[in-house]
């Protein structure tokens, strides 16, 4: 046997081995990281909502009105014996009142806390390279990002910034009646 033949045939066997082997080894997989949102719409504009920060979702929920100048506060709704305060999210948005919303998100988190609003629309889980920064001028102060579906982009309500406002706002307005 050559030198030559005696190559060819340790390169044969060094094929095979590594034929063999990729069977006994696992496939690499590669995985995406991806965020859940509920798309939902307010007054026929498009938004998102990280299912992350939603700890549940409801339908033709009964919300009980309270008296008050409060135009935002829709009133409360009883979820399992707790008496919850629904906020109406076009409001909280900027937009004018309308009929009253059917849906309504729980937030997730330590204030309980509702958020009504008028339509949803889905489930959607996309990559994190498809979450945009609003331009400069978000057009919400809870609304700094953005998701793209198919060409409509749809703004992310940021829910925790939004609770944490309306309890800044529910803390000034009893700062004012205690004086």
């Amino acid at each position: 046997m050559t030198n030559r033949e005696t190559a060819i045939e340790g390169r044969a066997k060094a094929l095979r081995q590594a034929f063999d082997e990729s069977f006994a080894r696992l496939p690499v997989v590669q995985e995406r990281a991806t965020q859940a949102f509920l798309a939902i719409d307010l007054a026929g504009d498009g938004y998102a909502l990280r299912l992350a920060q939603v700890a549940g979702l409801h339908a033709d929920k009964r919300v009980t009105a309270l008296p008050g100048d409060v135009p935002e506060l829709l009133g409360l709704a009883n979820f399992r014996g707790t008496l919850i305060p629904i906020y109406d999210l076009r409001i909280l948005l900027g937009y004018p009142p309308g009929p009253p919303p059917r849906w309504m998100v729980l937030v997730a988190g330590q204030i309980p806390v509702g958020l009504a609003f008028d339509r949803f629309e889905g489930h959607l889980a996309l990559s994190d390279a498809e979450v945009i920064q609003e331009g400069s001028a978000p057009s919400h102060a809870h609304v700094a990002q953005a998701v793209r579906v198919g060409d409509k982009p749809r703004r992310i309500i940021d829910l925790d910034a939004m609770v944490e406002s309306i309890s800044q706002r529910v803390q000034a307005g009893n700062m004012k009646k205690e004086q």
